[in-house]
């Protein structure tokens, strides 16, 4: 009876993953883990759940995805060094049943979370306050090495857990993994959008200068294009790339990524023949050296500026045959600023439905920074603040 259930629970995991797979929208992780996890509340009663990647240096952990979304940082980086990812990560053992927790290859379980060693105090006391009293490290192999694992908190007391149950959860783990991939392809389609569109633009436009004879003259146009047509291209094979590695940090001056990609983003407008929208740059403070992925910072830029130009309304502008009508403005600044401010409202939890708001919000996240809206007088203001690096 027990292994019957334990194979009907599979069989709605896989279920509810084909069920969100088949929808056009494309899979977000949030959605998929509100569709399964309600499936394991009769092994365990479980408050949170959460999906963890390990970064390609080995020594940091990302927050991929959890359940409830609102009560998780989406996209925040962990130390390895902290006891508990450690452990999982590295499996450094040692292993077997001990007082206040169990820990095998296979999981690690926490039943006494104030008295574990593996907990940091700051974490000991949160779960205190969640009521948490169990708490289960699924860790997810590729080729033999963890690059992922799952988190159970329960408020239930757990003393141990079946191979069957186990199982289920491990298989759950790879079910999310393969969703997590397609998620991140989902991702990169929606981002290939803005640099094929700028190439392409330049690309007319060279071929153009090209086509009148006379580029000698015109030589700072050309080389302006093809220098466009090179990155973006580049920048395509970049986010294709992502899937098996996302490259080193590096140090960017912020204002020079956003000057970038308001050019690119004004090539997009051009090539989608919006008219009615002003473009124009305020005070620019320039350099402002942040630590990131380069793409990153640039994926985040594109999605915003691509996001405020839609919201502009199709009618609006200067018709050369026709009547003045209502231009719109899209306009962008950069500035210091002493501290952050704020906490971010619903939309920007990921509760929208626009994919470039959910990636752009889990980006932010991972890179430390904070993002806030305003709304009112007839405009909205996107500010994106992320932590300064001395040079």
């Amino acid at each position: 009876m027990d292994l019957q259930k334990m194979n009907a629970t599979k069989d709605n995991i896989v279920e509810k993953v084909f069920m969100k797979l088949g929808r056009r929208e494309g899979i977000k992780m949030k959605d998929v883990f509100n569709l399964i996890i309600p499936e394991l509340v009769d092994i365990m009663r479980i408050q949170r759940c959460s999906l963890f990647a390990v970064l390609e240096d080995r020594q940091h952990v990302v927050l991929e995805a959890g359940y409830p979304e609102i009560r998780h940082g989406i996209g925040q980086v962990f130390s390895v060094q902290e006891p508990y990812i450690n452990a999982i990560v590295n499996q450094t053992g040692p292993f077997g049943e001990f007082e206040n927790e169990t820990i095998y290859p296979a999981y690690i379980l926490i039943n006494r979370p104030q008295k574990s060693h593996l907990l940091t105090p700051d974490l000991r006391r949160f779960l205190e306050h969640e009521q948490i009293n169990s708490i289960l490290y699924i860790p997810l192999r590729v080729e033999d090495v963890v690059n992922y694992f799952l988190v159970f908190d329960a408020q239930a007391q757990h003393k141990r857990f079946r191979e069957e149950e186990i199982e289920v959860f491990t298989f759950l783990g790879k079910e999310l993994m393969k969703g997590l991939k397609l998620e991140k392809m989902d991702d990169i389609l929606h981002d290939f959008k803005n640099p094929a569109i700028a190439a392409a633009g330049f690309a007319k436009r060279l071929q153009k200068i090209l086509g009148e004879g006379d580029y000698l003259s015109r030589k700072e146009k050309v080389d302006q294009a093809l220098d466009i047509i090179l990155k973006e291209t580049y920048r395509i094979q970049e986010l294709a790339l992502t899937l098996y590695g996302e490259g080193k940090e590096e140090r960017c001056d912020l204002t020079e990524k956003l000057k970038r990609r308001f050019l690119i983003n004004e090539e997009a407008i051009r090539e989608l023949k919006r008219e009615g929208i002003r473009l124009s740059e305020g005070e620019l403070v320039a350099p402002l050296w942040i630590r990131c992925f380069p793409l990153h910072i640039e994926r985040i830029f594109d999605n915003l500026l691509n996001n405020a130009t839609n919201a502009i309304p199709e009618e609006g502008g200067a018709s050369p045959s026709g009547p003045i009508r209502k231009m719109h403005g899209l306009w962008l600044k950069s500035r210091i600023q002493g501290k952050f401010r704020g906490d971010i409202d619903r939309y920007l939890l990921g509760e929208s439905r626009g994919r470039g708001m959910h990636i752009t919000t889990r980006l932010i996240k991972r890179m430390g920074g904070k993002m806030e809206l305003e709304s009112g007088g007839g405009q909205t203001t996107s500010r994106v603040m992320f932590p300064l690096v001395s040079v």
